[in-house]
């Protein structure tokens, strides 16, 4: 199962270098939780471009896979300190349907700000055959950015 998942963000972590082709971006913060269906939120930045944007992924776990998984609504927010006030700087699409063993979203890309606080929110889903069914909000964490 911790194979599954390292792969998981591995793809996770390819897809932000495929995502922006003209220049490389560096995952500068991330956050994973849970066990059946793992969850992560990511910001990459793009220290060339001064750019960053926010990414969550979840991927079902179990074996076999008995479950299906939908991630959306990402928003990438900004603050002046650690808990607030925040702002919503950019958001992902809202959600793309059910998918078997992983579904992914990013925001668009921001302009990086130096001395900046940014999280990551999101949404995920994870319902199994038997009908349980979860339905939670992520807000992954916090970064302090001194680096644009």
């Amino acid at each position: 199962m911790r194979a599954r998942a390292a792969i998981s963000t591995l793809i996770a972590l390819l897809l932000l270098l495929v995502m922006a082709p003209a220049a490389k971006a560096d995952v500068v913060a991330s956050n994973c939780a849970g066990e059946q269906a793992v969850r992560c939120g990511f910001i990459s930045v793009d220290y060339a471009n001064n750019r960053l944007r926010g990414w969550a992924q979840i991927s079902d776990q179990t074996v076999p896979d008995i479950g299906e998984v939908q991630i959306g609504n990402v928003r990438l927010y900004r603050s002046q300190t650690d808990h607030g006030p925040w702002t919503e700087v950019a958001f992902g699409n809202y959600f793309s349907g059910w998918k078997d063993e992983s579904d992914y979203d990013y925001t668009s890309l921001e302009s990086c700000a130096a001395g900046w606080y940014y999280r990551v929110d999101y949404r995920w889903y994870y319902r199994d055959t038997t009908g349980y069914s979860t339905n939670q909000v992520a807000s992954s964490f916090v970064w302090h950015n001194t680096s644009c």
